[in-house]
């Protein structure tokens, strides 16, 4: 249970007391700041000596007194490494466990007088993220957001490198958005985060399920143990109250388990909250209290539909529920999410960041909706991944387009030309689709562009917001917008 009330100075003995953990040396020790790397230590920090997967961080423990490091968290193994040092060691069998609870005591519970929403799901979280921040801000909330993009305070980027981040760096944003004036933060919670216990400590006002697909597979092993993961978050441990998209299995599975008080989106069926199309980029919004409010959508693909309503879902169940809301939660936009980059020869261009079979198909047929013209795709897939899942990328962005150009996508030590012969030969499997392999995704697109037509679109799928491409350990500038609007230009 998180409690309130951490006093304005810390120490080691308050940090064994609250964290039930066994302290060896000095219980007076002041502690202002924590660090899991012993590189980014400063003055007066605990340093976190946690086992990883490749070494033990008690290893790197002069170090981080060098740098100014006041106490140690580790378990028996790390106190053993140490051996004899100046300064306390709280010790505990399970120290990443305890990161989050430490960083909120140490950095004073930041998240105290903050609503704070969480995002999880395979696809869609950073657009929800964006959706939901759109309408706090609207309803005159100063908003943070923590997620792929960066971590973003009203309209200010800071940033950084992982969804959700380590829970030292995670408080201290926290903490430092706090001081900022930030009043409601929204997250997105990776599956990995969740894993690796980044979030503990914390309880979110709301968390939101977008879906779940293949995914990730590399790292949870199966899909029963990436949905073990995820719903975690949709207990008392972790929320207050939940929205869970239902229109797949998962969903389905997820809310007739939930702990806590729940309501439903659809787009399929019978739920709490629906969305109607009325028209192109048009919807009626009907609420589990009967309400109907309209929204128009700036951003296409089906799944944005659900995106959108369950934003609008989340953002109600805190009391923000009105057309002015809805408005700003349909009219969000997310760099390299569904972003229209330019319009060519009558076709307009977009970029978006599908890359798993679900989301591909997601977002293609949402434009049959709005494009009576060709729809062609360029696709590739990251290289030191889950493999499994390319041929079926390949199959569906083959069944909902007329064009798929397939081409590189990071293929970081893998050779390109087996990955795109691997995607390329499950599009083979939909026999209506013309099928092209492009190796240099600039030359992919190019190409793509020339099949430009009135009342068509182009999409350069799997990138999305990306600037880089990695191949061979080396990270090449490469941004599939900026490529697009030079090309375009060039016509």
């Amino acid at each position: 249970m998180v409690e309130s009330g951490v006093p304005s100075v810390v120490t080691t003995a308050y940090i064994a007391s609250k964290l039930n953990c066994d302290l060896i040396g000095s219980p007076d020790v002041v502690v202002n700041g924590i660090s899991l790397n012993s590189q980014s230590v400063t003055a007066g920090d605990v340093f976190a000596a946690i086992p990883g997967r490749n070494f033990h961080g008690a290893k790197f423990v002069l170090q981080a007194l060098a740098s100014g490091a006041v106490a140690i968290l580790t378990d028996p193994e790390g106190l053993e490494l140490i051996g004899h040092q100046q300064v306390p060691v709280l010790v505990s069998p399970s120290p990443r466990s305890l990161l989050g609870p430490a960083s909120r005591l140490i950095f004073h519970a930041p998240e105290e007088d903050m609503q704070l929403v969480g995002i999880t799901g395979t696809n869609g979280k950073t657009t929800t993220a964006f959706m939901v921040a759109a309408g706090a801000r609207a309803a005159g909330r100063h908003v943070g957001l923590i997620g792929t993009l960066g971590i973003f305070i009203d309209e200010e980027l800071i940033p950084h490198a992982r969804t959700t981040p380590e829970a030292p760096d995670l408080f201290r944003t926290l903490a430092h958005m706090k001081s900022m004036g930030v009043d409601f933060v929204v997250m997105e919670v990776s599956s990995i985060a969740l894993e690796e216990c980044r979030i503990d400590g914390l309880i979110f006002d709301a968390v939101g399920f977008t879906n779940l697909s293949h995914d990730h597979l590399d790292y949870h092993g199966t899909m029963e143990a990436y949905f073990d993961v995820k719903s975690r978050l949709f207990s008392s441990t972790y929320s207050r109250s939940s929205v869970i998209n239902i229109d797949d299995r998962w969903g389905q599975r997820l809310i007739t388990g939930a702990q806590i008080p729940t309501e439903s989106v659809s787009l399929a069926g019978r739920a709490d909250w629906t969305a109607a199309r009325v028209g192109s980029g048009q919807y009626v919004v009907t609420s589990i209290r009967g309400t109907q409010t309209p929204m128009h959508l700036s951003m296409p693909g089906k799944i944005n539909v659900a995106n959108a309503l369950l934003a609008v879902a989340l953002l109600a169940r805190l009391g923000y529920d009105s057309p002015e809301i809805a408005a700003a939660v349909g009219s969000a936009r997310v760099p390299g999410r569904g972003e229209l980059i330019a319009t060519l020869n009558g076709a307009d261009v977009y970029v978006d960041y599908a890359h798993s079979p679900d989301a591909i198909a997601e977002f293609l047929t949402g434009l049959h909706d709005r494009y009576r013209g060709r729809i062609v795709v360029v696709l590739g897939a990251g290289g030191d991944r889950d493999s499994s899942k390319r041929a079926e990328m390949g199959l569906v962005a083959a069944q909902n387009s007329s064009i798929v150009i397939v081409t590189d996508d990071n293929p970081r030590t893998e050779n390109p030309a087996e990955i795109r012969q691997t995607i390329a030969a499950g599009a083979m499997g939909a026999s209506t689709a013309e099928i092209r392999d492009i190796a240099g995704r600039e030359n992919a697109i190019r190409l793509a562009l020339t099949f430009a037509e009135p009342a068509g679109a182009i999409v350069v799928l799997g990138k999305g917001h990306e600037s880089t491409m990695e191949i061979m350990g080396e990270l090449v500038p490469f941004n599939d917008a900026d490529v697009i609007r030079t090309l375009v230009h060039n016509v």
